[in-house]
């Protein structure tokens, strides 16, 4: 057989556990057998170096740097071993643990003996139980299953926290927060990330940066505290940090990391310019607390919210808000959003910001689309390609430049140079009653050169184009010689009114002049019910404290001592929706058409556009192609002839005159394009 080899460490990893140390020391045995060859000169020798290494650092001036290079290899073997001894594990296998909210399953497995590690780092520090420091430089892990990771830097001081690949960033209070591959960031409540971030503070519950710079999910961030802690009770707060975005009333939080502490309550009292913390007060001491409490600020703003590829500063303040590819751009209201936008606002509710510049979508369900410098203020309100506008009404919309459109249900277009922002300076308006208002001129085709009215037929049946019709009483029929001519059925009319393209034309009672009646009603889609506005958005949580006793173990695998550690916090989200309650605020006065009780919006309507039998088109004004007999020419007045519907000359002015023929007379009639006034 040939002689056993000891195991390298690459080959170590993959072993037991429990053989780890005594493998390691007969990998570091064989090494110093080979390094004590050394040449008379200090030098290593060639086979040596091979297995050593041909480092040249110093350790101090007198040392030759061939026997430094040896030192330093033996340093390191040692930092191995020790390394190798927290490994080692228990000398049993412990039960599958069978906690947990959701009783995710486990399995049974190992525990080390010494529940923290440092590996391949610099003057790092692992104070906690199950907190480590791999791969990183000048870092701190000090909460309860945390960990910093390649990192620069960075503390990990909150249960389950993280920092992976990051250089400078933190996570404290709460609990489970990471930063990855980000630079000085900072997570600051429950849940939070900042993932390729710089300089992006996350504070709301599970709130996020996503490659941004300058990002704050959640108002306010940096205040640090200590706890003064006697017989259990928080009795004061020394501030170390006073931050900045802080506002007076902001709730202070408390998280026992050791022990069953409950019941603390504080709130800032006072704040400077920056929003910096000045003082606080503690308004109930709570009890039962240990010596390992965190602090932190709590105020319940920018949950479950995110910025997103932001540059500038951008902030989420609301719950569940996000801005996107903003800059300098924040969604303050609850479930606001602003998308491509700088230095804009979202600040009413569900309220959204869209390529815009320095805009604000202030009102409840309000939005801003390709603008700038423009306001969407009212309740649903909206502004589409505009600068310096303002949608002020419930449901108005604006376009346009300088144009303020405060009228409800309504749309505006308006446009001025210069000067101050101004209703004034609407061009064209819809309103809700249907009117339309303008500020220029209409402007049609060649092809439309008529004005029109519908009229009811005399007669059931359609009444060709061009036919000159009279009144009989309020309905039409063909003119004959000795009419009167009211118009001729037209196909070219730029206006055509009394159609019904929309409803039954007597849907609405009028008065005795045709005027439509309207009646003061309250506004009917006025909420009566509206959710809780006191509703806690956080809640005791029924399962606090919940406390885990960690072993500890001497060399030998017994358990010498116990650690506790608090794995719950006080409060939590409230997982309940809001009740619904009486809305407090009474129903706004709308004025509404009043409706006729024979009204029945069952029934389907049809335009009388579509009723040529019933309703025609006619011609009241303008220019008009008309069927004439052979008598009449360029330059003749028209009057109805024997035949109906069919013009002839007259000798006399009449209202109608010849201007051209378009068709020459074929034994039945011509077309002459004449003009009616």
């Amino acid at each position: 057989m040939g002689q056993a080899m000891a195991k390298a460490p690459s080959d170590i990893w993959s072993g037991s556990a429990l053989t780890f140390k005594s493998d390691i020391v007969e990998w570091a045995d064989e090494k110093d057998t080979k390094l004590s060859k050394i040449n008379p000169d200090g030098t290593v020798p060639y086979t040596a170096q091979s297995d050593i290494g041909t480092e040249a650092d110093h350790i101090d001036g007198s040392v030759p740097s061939k026997v430094a290079n040896v030192i330093g290899v033996s340093a390191r073997i040692e930092r191995v071993v020790k390394s190798a001894q927290q490994l080692a594990s228990t000398p049993a296998t412990e039960p599958a643990y069978s906690g947990g909210v959701n009783n995710t399953p486990t399995t049974s497995g190992d525990t080390t003996l010494d529940v923290n590690a440092i590996f391949a780092s610099q003057n790092s520090f692992s104070e906690f139980v199950r907190a480590v420091n791999i791969g990183s430089i000048y870092s701190w892990a000090k909460g309860n299953v945390s960990g910093n990771y390649s990192s620069r830097q960075s503390n990990a001081w909150s249960p389950q926290s993280v920092n992976l690949a990051s250089e400078e960033c933190y996570v404290r209070n709460g609990f489970r927060g990471a930063n990855v591959s980000s630079i000085f960031s900072g997570a600051e409540n429950e849940t939070d990330v900042n993932l390729a971030a710089r300089s992006s503070m996350a504070t709301g519950r599970s709130s996020v940066n996503i490659a941004t710079s300058g990002g704050r999910a959640g108002r306010g961030f940096g205040a640090m505290f200590t706890p003064t802690i006697t017989g259990g009770e928080i009795t004061d707060l020394t501030i170390d940090a006073g931050g900045e975005d802080y506002e007076v009333g902001d709730s202070i939080a408390f998280y026992d990391r050791a022990g069953a502490g409950a019941g603390a309550t504080a709130e800032v009292a006072s704040v400077g310019a920056s929003g910096e913390i000045v003082t606080v007060t503690v308004t109930a001491p709570g009890s039962s607390y240990s010596e390992m409490v965190d602090v932190g600020v709590d105020n319940g703003t920018g949950d479950f919210s995110a910025n997103i590829a932001g540059v500038n500063y951008p902030r989420a303040y609301g719950l569940g808000s996000a801005t996107i590819a903003s800059s300098g751009s924040t969604a303050a209201g609850d479930n606001s959003c602003v998308f491509a936008d700088q230095d804009s606002v979202a600040s009413g509710q569900k309220a959204s910001v869209f390529a815009s510049l320095s805009c604000e979508a202030s009102g409840d369900y309000s939005s801003v689309f390709g603008s700038s410098g423009s306001i969407a203020s009212g309740t649903l309100s909206s502004v589409f390609a505009a600068n310096l506008c303002e949608a002020n009404g419930s449901q108005s919309v604006v376009m346009g430049r300088r144009t303020i459109n405060n009228d409800n249900r309504s749309f505006a277009f308006g446009d001025a140079a210069a000067g101050a922002t101004s209703t004034a300076n609407r061009k064209f308006q819809i309103l809700a009653n249907g009117d339309v208002l303008a500020a220029g001129t209409f402007q049609g085709s060649h092809s439309f050169t008529d004005y029109a009215e519908y009229f009811e037929n005399n007669i059931l049946g359609t009444i060709p184009l061009g036919t000159l019709v009279a009144l009989e009483g309020s309905k039409v029929r063909p003119a004959v010689s000795g009419d009167d001519v009211l118009g001729c059925v037209s196909a070219t009319a730029i206006v055509a009114t009394g159609d019904t393209p929309f409803t039954w034309q007597g849907r609405y009672v009028t008065g005795e002049f045709g005027e439509v009646i309207y009646d003061d009603i309250p506004d009917p889609d006025h909420p009566e019910l509206i959710p809780d506005p006191d509703h806690p958005k956080r809640i005791k949580n029924p399962n606090h404290p919940q406390i885990e006793s960690i072993p500890v173990y001497d060399d030998d695998g017994s358990i010498v001592d116990y650690q506790s550690v608090t794995v719950s916090q006080e409060w939590i989200l409230n997982p309940d929706p809001a009740r619904m309650v009486q809305n407090p605020n009474p129903a706004p006065m709308i004025s509404v058409p009043r409706e006729n009780p024979e009204y029945d919006p069952s029934y389907e309507n049809i335009p009388r556009s579509k009723r040529p039998d019933e309703w025609t088109c006619v011609g009241l004004l303008g220019q008009i192609h008309t069927r004439v007999d052979g008598a009449v020419d360029v330059g003749d007045w028209v009057q109805p002839s024997d035949i109906p519907g069919v013009g002839t000359k007259s000798d006399t002015k009449t209202s109608v005159k010849c201007m051209s023929i378009k068709k020459p007379f074929d034994g039945e009639f011509a077309i002459a394009h004449c003009l009616y006034k």
